[in-house]
């Protein structure tokens, strides 16, 4: 018998090697011994997926005892360690062969031929037929960020194009027979980098891991081809090498400045098998390292796993290397190397290879891997309610079991429609997170949720449609609400909603700075107030905007910020809806936007409908685009109030380029103070004014010494009381008024 593995051995690994041996009696000895009592044996298989490699023998003895923890965990490293015992043997044995071939290519090639059963052959010349013919293609497996699980790179992972199956690890086994590894090394950088030029599109920016054979060559014209093809791919093309290659340090060297010349990153692959360590891995310094499957098989039951495993993270990130977990096929995986700190994940779990491209994984699994990674973030563990057992809930219980999130619309949920009930001013840090494509109406009674900042108190998930029904007095306490761009909500009831908004980017209804929101529709009846404080914020809406319709309520937003976006967009455009609704808004911002969009062209409707608007700041516009290039405003039976003080601003309109402004049956009363401030339109002469059934009062103090910009055959006054004083002074236009 041969030893596979030790215990607490000082070789290397543990694994013994094969050259200390004993014999077979030894091990249960007692077996031939003559007793005048009974004994009882457990006989255990001892085996690793489909291979037994024989049986563990367990007795009673004296004493009566059972299987515990530490015999499992024992017998479970013995049978790993066979399984590493025998993938050597059979490396060993393919060393030998290709020793053997090299020596006498002839006779050994025939030998290693003849000594394959029927079945091996066969596939021997399969393969013989697939290098012969590049009968190779090539699957896309996704690698994901482990912050928000989209999708970073892809490995093209080789498959044959045969009738008859044969795995990539059988392909290099006779390929290595058959001395043709220069064939498969050059076919599979040749065959991926055509694909990604047929690909461009669906790849995007996305990189693509090609896996390498280090120390095969394929000959000077060979790599003069590839290197001239990897040289066109540079940025886009991660060679990946695996760690135990034998290569001297002058050939990689060599190998490492070449890639570096043409710009390629590289990645070890299976770190942590073999004879992994940190000092070869000093030796590699690569962009990324992949941890093997066999360290993160199961991690989260064993801590020495654990252990190993955050060293090597820890190792990475000290040396401005990404970690790739490799292999994760269950959640509890994945929640554990993110809890770790990997920076990539790649495995059966989040994505399985395919033919196609895909442009992101399943949104649920993307889902886990946010939680996931701000429970990273946090430094703790979160405690999860599923609701839908009943349709009810109550926040008082869950504050009290320690709950940190209501999750709605996971598969098992009984009731479709959940009420959430709190208790007046009762705070909680637990805030609500919607799973994609949840469908249904969610009612919010007396709650206060909380959440760290920049991550929001509702968070809804893609595809999903949420009615939220207001009752009572709600508030979210730090962050808002999320609604991604293929998603929409309604808010309906008459209760109220306080969002506190304080961070240095922050956002209340819509998504966050560098992404769209979903369809807004708000048809509450009673009070949304809004309060934003920090550096940049959004009251309703996101960077880049999308639809708002806001069909009725009131509004109160009180603003003290940098930069500030009221109702619209940062730099997106907006086409916003505003009907029979009531809102005040009191602005404190260097530069901002009440209702529009801060960097692009804006349509603005408002009907039957009292706005009241303060503000004081450097660069403001009140409805319109401030750097946009059009603005399109339509007001009709509604009454303003609008008071502004800064050096640069403009009521109605782009402030810089062109507007296009329609008032009909409409109250205004403007006030406006600054070096340069316009009640309508903007800079540009590019300015169409239709008054028409209005009352409007304009007092404007200004350097420019006008009320807008616009020429007088621009603009059209009918019906109306038109009032204008500039700088104390009350002015006439050269216009036609018809008052009736």
């Amino acid at each position: 018998m041969i030893h596979a593995i030790r215990y607490c051995s000082d070789r290397k690994n543990n694994i013994a090697g094969l050259d200390e041996s004993f014999e077979t009696a030894e091990m249960l000895p007692d077996l031939d011994e003559e007793r005048g009592y009974p004994t009882a044996y457990f006989f255990t298989p001892v085996f690793y997926e489909s291979e037994c490699f024989g049986y563990a023998v367990l007795s009673y003895g004296d004493k009566l005892r059972s299987y515990d923890e530490t015999y499992r965990l024992w017998i479970s490293s013995v049978c790993r360690g066979f399984e590493v015992l025998r993938r050597n043997l059979m490396l060993k044995n393919m060393q030998e062969q290709l020793e053997r071939l090299h020596s006498s290519k002839f006779a050994v090639t025939s030998h290693a031929y003849e000594s394959l059963d029927t079945n091996e052959k066969a596939q021997y010349q399969l393969v013989t037929r697939i290098l012969d013919e590049n009968l190779l293609d090539y699957y896309f497996q996704p690698i994901v960020s482990a912050v928000d699980g989209s999708v970073y790179a892809f490995e093209a992972l080789m498959r044959a194009r045969t009738e008859s199956k044969v795995s990539p690890l059988s392909i290099l086994k006779y390929a290595a027979m058959q001395e043709r590894l220069p064939d498969v090394e050059r076919a599979t950088f040749m065959n991926v980098l055509s694909l990604i030029d047929k690909k461009t599109k669906e790849l995007g920016d996305k990189k693509v891991f090609i896996n390498s054979i280090p120390g095969v060559s394929v000959g000077e014209e060979a790599t003069s081809e590839l290197d001239k093809s990897l040289a066109a791919h540079a940025g886009k093309v991660v060679v990946e090498l695996t760690e135990e290659a034998e290569l001297k340090d002058s050939d990689l060297e060599i190998l490492k400045a070449n890639f570096e010349k043409m710009h390629i990153n590289i990645a070890v692959d299976d770190y942590g098998t073999g004879y992994s360590n940190v000092s070869n891995l000093l030796r590699y310094m690569p962009d990324f390292v992949k941890i093997d499957r066999s360290l993160l098989s199961d991690i989260h039951e064993y801590p020495q796993k654990q252990h190993f495993v955050r060293e090597i993270i820890d190792f990475c990130h000290d040396n401005g290397i990404k970690a790739l977990a490799e292999g994760v096929e269950t959640a509890k995986e994945l929640q554990t190397v993110i809890h770790l700190g990997a920076d990539l994940i790649q495995g059966f779990y989040t994505a399985r290879p395919s033919a196609d491209i895909i442009s992101q994984i399943d949104e649920k699994c993307r889902s886990e891997i946010k939680q996931y990674h701000q429970e990273h973030i946090d430094g703790n563990v979160k405690h999860i309610y599923n609701a839908g057992k009943t349709n009810r809930v109550s926040l008082a219980k869950l504050a009290k079991d320690g709950c940190t999130d209501i999750v709605i619309g996971h598969d098992e949920m009984v009731y479709k429609d959940i009420s959430i009930i709190g208790t007046p001013q009762m705070k909680t840090n637990i805030h609500m997170r919607i799973e994609p494509d949840y469908r249904g109406r969610i009612t919010l009674e007396d709650v206060y949720f909380a959440n760290v900042k920049n991550r929001p108190c509702i968070e809804l998930g893609e595809n999903s449609n949420v009615t939220l029904v207001l009752v009572g007095t709600n508030t979210l306490f730090e962050s808002g609400i999320q609604v991604p761009e293929s998603s929409k909500l309604i808010i309906e009831g008459d209760g109220a909603l306080n969002i506190d908004l304080n961070a240095a980017e922050s956002y209340g209804i819509g998504n966050d700075h560098a992404s769209r929101h979903g369809e807004l529709v708000f048809e509450q009846d009673g009070p949304i107030n809004i309060s934003c404080r920090g550096k940049d914020g959004i009251c309703i809406g996101s960077g880049y905007g999308g639809n708002i319709h806001i069909n009725r309520g009131e509004y109160n937003l009180n603003v003290n910020t940098e930069t500030e976006v009221g109702i619209g967009a940062i730099k997106g455009e907006v086409n916003i809806v505003i009907s029979t609704c009531h809102i005040e808004a009191d602005f404190s911002a260097s530069i901002g936007t009440f209702i529009g969009s801060l960097e692009n062209s804006a349509d603005i409707t408002i009907i039957k409908s009292a706005i009241n608007f303060y503000a004081h700041g450097k660069c403001l516009t009140v409805f319109g685009t401030l750097n946009g290039d059009k603005a399109s405003i339509k007001a009709e039976q509604v009454s303003l109030v609008l008071n502004t003080m800064a050096d640069n601003s403009t009521c109605f309109g782009a402030l810089y380029k062109s507007s296009d402004i329609s008032l009909r049956d409409c109250h205004l009363h403007i006030e406006t103070i600054g070096q340069e401030a316009l009640a309508f339109g903007g800079y540009s002469e590019d300015t169409h004014i239709m008054l028409s059934d209005s009352d409007t009062k304009v007092d404007v103090r200004s350097a420019l010494g006008k009320e807008t910009f616009a020429p007088d055959e621009n603009i059209i006054i009918k019906n109306s009381r038109h009032r204008v004083i500039v700088n104390g002074s009350e002015i006439k236009r050269a216009v036609t008024i018809d008052y009736t």
